[in-house]
């Protein structure tokens, strides 16, 4: 092996020369750029109070202040392409107190320890129009550097000043003033923190700060590792390749990806997928038996990437899903998992009320329920409901009536409806309940309008049949209450929950709430449904 050793060394080096040779190619240590998404041109995300360019996030000072964050594609206020960040202090209809007050936006990136990197950014100041603190010094935008990677502004200290000194109106914006800086590093990440700075404690007042074509250019870090690859970077002149000699490069990416529990075919599920990289994500890949779900990519790649895909499994059975992250050195790696996707399954027996209906409780339900109702001084009835106009789909929908039409008094907090006890429900997977219904009370009821009637569903877990024993009551949001005669269309409701067992008792009830004599209350159900994963 020793005798070979030179003629690897001879052929590495061959292959850097040709690299060199090629257009467009460059060394390693070259200045490239160092920022992801500089020109807020590769997407912006939700954050806190607004969004936010891609690989930044935000930060802001509490007080007596109002903070925002948007994507602004207004032309006038676009240094280059189609978008730049706008950051917003406002004191209008605030107190403004505790001042000074900021916001502004930061990142991370990987550096070489003791290297010079140039910063240069483009922004401009916009306030009222008769705002007197466009003249007075009172908004200020500043960069701040932390040496050690941290994303804290509050442990910024020396903070610099930007001498863009003219505020212009907010509805007649001026042109973008530049600024340029050398920042020497002093360990292997850098976090660059812009801010937009109002002194003063005033009240009624906003700054708009629009950032755009920001750019930290220096040496790439190259670590300890090594793969030999070309790769691609973004240069003050666009894209160009760099050759990276073996031996030098940083360690490889890593990633993760986390499957949604229980799936389901054809339903859409979320799949977390993260990586990380010392030198910066430039492409991030999710697949599933082979075929691509999504692909992000950027021309310079966050040092941390995360990503919540849409994932709608086609069929049930056994699933790989494969992420792939590609670092800035052209290293790559992966996770595969193999995901059990099931069934989609209907668990109620004769929710569509067709199949027949029995004796239970003072009248009948569809089979495979049960009634209930609650004691007092009303009179409650199930029926086989066939009027057409009360049917959601076929011939049959269940019927539940609350009736106080015979009785000089009532009780509060009447209740009566239907249950059925499911099994083989997977304890951890998320169902679905659909519920369909009306509401219909007489046309001369006063209480029709004001949320007097309701439905709800609940559950036990223990097999119990005892609706009393239901603690986790949910309010189905059907307000609409039609007159007896005259019905309207049918209301649906899907929710969603964790099967806490294999086996729940399902209750669905209406509910009238006040001790009113001369009422009758009717509650049609029908296309119920409860759906979900099934091996």
């Amino acid at each position: 092996m020793g005798k070979r050793r030179p003629v690897i060394a001879v052929l590495a080096l061959a292959l850097l020369v040709a690299a060199l040779a090629a257009p467009g190619t460059q060394l390693a240590t070259a200045p490239v750029e160092r920022l992801t998404n500089g020109s807020f041109e590769e997407g912006f995300s939700a954050a806190s109070l607004g969004s936010v360019g891609i690989g930044w996030q935000p930060f802001f000072s509490g007080g007596g202040a109002q903070f925002g964050f948007y994507q602004d594609g207004w032309v006038p206020v676009v240094q280059e392409g189609a978008s730049s960040q706008l950051i917003t202090i406002s004191t209008i209809g605030q107190t403004g107190e505790g001042a000074p007050h900021c916001a502004g936006i930061y990142q991370t990136v990987a550096v070489v320890p003791g290297a010079t990197y140039e910063l240069s950014l483009h922004g401009m100041l916009r306030a009222l129009d008769d705002d007197p603190d466009r003249e007075t010094y009172g908004y200020r935008v500043q960069y701040g550097v932390d040496q050690t990677g941290g994303t804290s502004w509050e442990s910024v200290s020396d903070w610099a000043d930007i001498p863009w000194d003219r505020v212009f109106p907010r509805l007649a914006p001026g042109e973008f003033q530049s600024h340029s800086a050398s920042i020497v590093t002093s360990g292997e990440k850098l976090t660059l923190f812009f801010r937009v700075l109002y002194k003063w404690g005033t009240s009624n007042r906003e700054v708009d700060l629009n950032l755009d074509a920001v750019s930290l250019k220096g040496a790439m870090p190259v670590g300890a590792g090594g793969s030999g690859k070309p790769y691609t970077v973004v240069t003050g002149s666009g894209p160009a390749t760099v050759v990276l000699p073996p031996g030098s490069g940083a360690a490889d990416p890593v990633v993760h990806l986390k499957p949604p529990l229980f799936p389901v075919a054809s339903w859409q599920h979320k799949v977390s997928v993260y990586s990380e990289s010392q030198v910066g994500i430039v492409r991030l890949e999710l697949y599933d038996d082979g075929a691509l779900l999504d692909r992000k990519s950027y021309a310079v790649g966050p040092l941390q990437l995360s990503a919540e895909v849409d994932w709608r499994p086609s069929h049930s059975g056994q699933h790989s899903l494969r992420a792939v992250a590609y670092d800035a050195l052209g290293a790559e790696a992966e996770q595969q998992v193999s995901v059990a996707v099931g069934r989609p399954w209907q668990f109620l027996q004769n929710g569509s009320f067709e199949d027949a209906f029995v004796s239970s409780g003072p009248g009948v339900v569809g089979s495979g329920w049960s009634a209930f109702h609650s004691e007092g001084q009303s009179q409650y009835g199930f029926y086989d409901e066939t009027w057409l106009p009360a049917v959601f789909d076929g011939r049959h929908s269940q019927l539940i009536e609350i009736n106080t039409m015979n009785t000089a008094a009532a009780d509060a907090d009447r209740v009566a409806g239907i249950y059925q006890t499911v099994t083989g429900l997977t304890p951890g997977a998320s169902y679905r309940l659909t519920l369909r219904g009306l509401l219909r009370v007489r046309a001369d009821d006063s209480d029709r309008e004001g949320y007097n009637y309701r439905v709800q569903w609940g559950y036990t877990l223990d097999g119990s049949t005892d609706w009393r024993l239901v603690t986790n009551w949910a309010e189905v949001p059907w307000d609409r209450v039609y007159t007896r005669l005259d019905p309207g269309a049918m209301s649906e409701h899907t929710a969603a929950f964790e099967a806490p067992g294999s086996q729940i008792t399902l209750f669905v009830r209406a509910w009238k709430k006040w001790a009113t004599a001369q009422r009758e209350l009717d509650v049609n159900l029908d296309g119920l449904r409860l759906e979900g994963f099934h091996e």
